[in-house]
């Protein structure tokens, strides 16, 4: 019965005018922040009514620039100690992901051949007085001795991995240390001659034949001394590449955006081989700031770091690609920017120890190697590029 009587009952909301000037006037300022809210901020600054996707970004670099210095004579005696290195040589280092790697400074380069020599003195089972202290086929540091350096038992263990060739069972008597088959001359024998050789007078070697060795041997070594009164350098200090400020590296950033199929790369439509080949990044430039090359001295100073201290201490240096597209407008539009930061501190020199070898194959078949080696105080320089995309319409 109850039910019945409701369905001949309704309500109907009750109007009340209230005619008070200031409560209308709030009850409007309330009603116009919120209109202005959602088409200001939502709608225009926030793009609502605008779709996003996150891009797939893929980055390439090439460096290019030749770097050279004097080094010392011994064990490089082929140059005179001098060598020349290109993208080739100074790019040692694996290239992490989004990012390239540059060596600004090197110890030393040493020639070695498959061959035997002396071990280093550094490893105290490397030492010996008698040829039945260099078991035959073992390696240095493999062997556990007492307080005493006695090794009685004569055991054996994998405590270390550097050593640099396999015992031949010989023992050179006038150096005291056990005989290697490996590459030789070991990094040891190489800093030993080394530290002979600083004081001594540099002296040129003049071959039978100049034209023996297309790298062959140099007749004159003023452009050396002519060199090093510019950088200020003596002979065979540490001093770092500073020909690396005046390298080059090219930047190649593709992006694609999934869901709307639209790609774009950072070496835009307009830009001729021409203008690429003659180009170099300028934030202040119209046209040059959108050029993908840059001078790495350039780099430094947009990051705001020291020149010296970067190739002496060597650094961290971000360069961020910064996209900003509205697909509301022509593709065109969509250009890159780019920011530079320094990441790392150059205060205190970077504790790493890089080694890289190459090799080669002799007309006589003897295979021999050229082995540049960082131990300390080693500069590295390594760039980050990454990319940074806003609001993307559907």
């Amino acid at each position: 019965m109850d039910m019945l009587r409701s369905l001949f009952v309704f309500d109907m909301p009750r109007v009340v005018i209230i005619r008070q000037p200031v409560l209308a006037m709030i009850h409007r300022l309330i009603q116009l922040f919120i209109l202005s809210y959602f088409i200001i901020y939502v709608m225009w600054l926030n793009r609502g009514y605008q779709s996003f996707d996150s891009p797939i970004s893929g980055v390439a670099a090439k460096v290019k620039g030749i770097a050279w210095k004097h080094l010392s004579k011994h064990l490089n005696h082929d140059t005179n100690g001098i060598i020349v290195l290109d993208s080739a040589d100074y790019q040692v280092q694996p290239s992490p992901n989004a990012a390239f790697y540059l060596i600004t400074r090197i110890k030393h380069s040493v020639v070695q051949n498959m061959t035997t020599c002396s071990k280093g003195d550094h490893l105290h089972d490397a030492k010996c007085l008698e040829d039945y202290q260099c078991p035959e086929g073992y390696q240095a540091d493999h062997q556990i001795y007492d307080s005493d350096r006695i090794n009685e038992e004569k055991i054996f263990v994998a405590s270390d991995e550097s050593a640099h060739g396999v015992f031949t069972g010989k023992c050179l008597k006038d150096r005291g240390k056990c005989e290697i088959f490996g590459w030789c001359p070991t990094e040891d024998d190489y800093e030993h001659e080394l530290r002979k050789e600083r004081n001594v007078k540099r002296i040129l070697t003049q071959p039978i034949n100049i034209l023996e060795e297309y790298y062959g041997y140099f007749t004159d070594l003023e452009f050396l001394d002519a060199k090093n009164r510019i950088n200020g350098r003596t002979p065979y200090s540490d001093d770092p590449f500073f020909e690396v400020v005046n390298f080059t590296v090219l930047i190649k950033n593709n992006i694609e955006f999934p869901a709307f199929k639209t790609k774009r790369r950072n070496i835009l439509p307009w830009m001729t081989k021409s203008y690429l080949n003659d180009c170099l990044y300028n934030p202040e430039h119209t046209i040059y700031q959108f050029c993908p090359k840059f001078r790495i001295g350039d780099i430094f100073k947009f990051a705001g770091v020291s020149e010296n201290g970067m190739l002496k201490y060597g650094g961290v240096i971000a360069i961020t690609i910064n996209w900003h597209c509205d697909l509301d407008w022509p593709i065109d539009y969509c250009l890159p920017k780019y920011e530079f930061l320094a990441l790392e501190s150059v205060q205190k020199p970077q504790r790493v120890n890089v080694k890289n070898k190459t090799y080669r194959q002799k007309d006589n078949h003897v295979r021999s190697s050229s082995l540049v080696s960082n131990k300390t105080d080693i500069p590295e320089m390594t760039f980050d590029y990454s990319y940074m995309t806003h609001k993307l319409n559907s």
